[in-house]
């Protein structure tokens, strides 16, 4: 009778030793999942690095252009009616590479969004750059003038699919007379979403 509750004390040990054995495997086999997922995110991480495109901006009436058309875009800053009267400037924004890798499928979009325009070349090689002529409109400003800052932001692929947004903001004078570019400051870019692409 010993030597039977010895045995079903020795299976009872062995049945827990073995469930013990079993979850601590399962708890390393997840540590070890994560280890790996963390290592493979930085591994993509440093590569997308070191391909990441880069714009840099340039604002100027007498930058060249792609093509002599005009205008490539044609803006309107502060939603003027299209019975009021306003003050337009055509001007150019020149686009350059400075990045480590090819800057693909670029567009330029305005107001949130609601319009996304081909910038007028494909692509941007490194160190290459590219200028559009660009007409903004607005309503005619009083004596004194009106500021209005107004953002553009630049859409574009890299090698490996990535979205990246980097966005251009202007700072634009309406006077009496005249619209003017006073000033512009452009971010670094950065991953677009899939909740910012909605």
């Amino acid at each position: 009778m010993n030597a039977d509750w010895a045995m079903v004390a020795i299976t009872a040990i062995y049945v827990i030793a073995t469930i013990c054995i079993m979850r601590a495997n399962q708890k390393s086999a997840k540590t070890a999942k994560a280890q790996l997922d963390e290592m493979k995110r930085e591994h993509d991480e440093t590569a997308r690095l070191q391909i990441m495109p880069y714009l840099r901006f340039q604002v100027g009436e007498r930058l060249p252009v792609v093509d002599k058309m005009l205008p490539a875009f044609i803006i309107n800053v502060n939603e003027y009616e299209k019975n009021e009267d306003a003050v337009g400037v055509i001007t150019v924004v020149e686009v350059a590479n400075i990045g480590q890798g090819l800057a693909a499928n670029l567009t330029c979009s305005w107001n949130d969004m609601e319009h996304v325009q081909e910038y007028p070349v494909d692509y941007l090689r490194v160190e290459e750059k590219k200028g559009a002529h660009f007409m903004f409109l607005a309503k005619r400003g009083t004596s004194v003038g009106v500021s209005s800052y107004f953002t553009l932001s630049f859409h574009f692929t890299d090698l490996l699919g990535n979205d990246y947004t980097q966005d251009v903001e202007l700072n634009i004078f309406a006077g009496e007379n005249n619209l003017e570019v006073k000033a512009y400051k452009s971010y670094a870019p950065r991953l677009t979403t899939e909740e910012e692409e909605k």
